[in-house]
């Protein structure tokens, strides 16, 4: 069994990619917080039986969290620090434990997974270290927006270091492509896939 994840799926354009069959992805579960893109993740995957559209965000606890920003500009994050976020906007949302989560995905699968969460990978990447559900994870792509949250650049280096101690193959950085689809194939291409 192969399984996708995708942290922060804000309206599909990884899941664009990942749907097509040369992947091969028997499973596709599109994290989206975000009411209003996830009323568009719905529009453009209702049809797939293969994507699992859930309506919260994930963390290091099962609760809710407030999310600040409007996202049109894929800018929305639990951070008010973030440099690019508007503090005044704030959506109270859903937050599930991603050890949780990750737990309950099939034991044996192959899980590749996309975190792009702008800053909440912290909480996220802290629990499933903790937790030992990290090591489940064949392959990683994080995008480590923690860097523009002001007081916490030293975060990505900190995990960094634990990924590394956990022996956890990841990827930091998209290839250099013209498009985002472009950049997940060229990056899916690269660990194997």
């Amino acid at each position: 069994m192969r399984i996708f994840v995708d942290v922060g799926s804000h309206i599909g354009q990884t899941i664009e990619e990942v749907v097509k069959p040369r992947w091969g992805f028997d499973e596709i579960h599109a994290i989206e917080p975000m009411p209003a893109e996830r009323f568009v993740l719905h529009q453009r995957f209702h049809v797939d039986p293969r994507v699992k559209i859930w309506p919260f965000a994930l963390g290091d606890y099962d609760g809710s969290t407030v999310i600040f920003g409007t996202n049109e500009l894929l800018e929305a994050s639990i951070w008010p620090e973030k440099d690019d976020v508007d503090r005044s906007v704030k959506t109270i949302v859903e937050c599930r434990d991603a050890s949780g989560f990750f737990a309950e995905l099939d034991p044996g699968a192959n899980l590749t997974v996309n975190m792009n969460c702008e800053g909440a990978e912290v909480p996220i990447l802290d629990g499933l270290l903790f937790s030992g559900e990290v090591k489940r994870i064949t392959h990683l792509l994080v995008d480590f927006d923690i860097r523009k949250v002001a007081g916490f650049e030293q975060a990505e280096r900190r995990l960094r270091t634990a990924l590394d101690a956990a022996g956890v193959s990841y990827t930091a950085a998209l290839p250099d492509r013209k498009t985002h689809q472009e950049q997940i194939a060229a990056w899916l291409t690269s660990v194997g896939l």
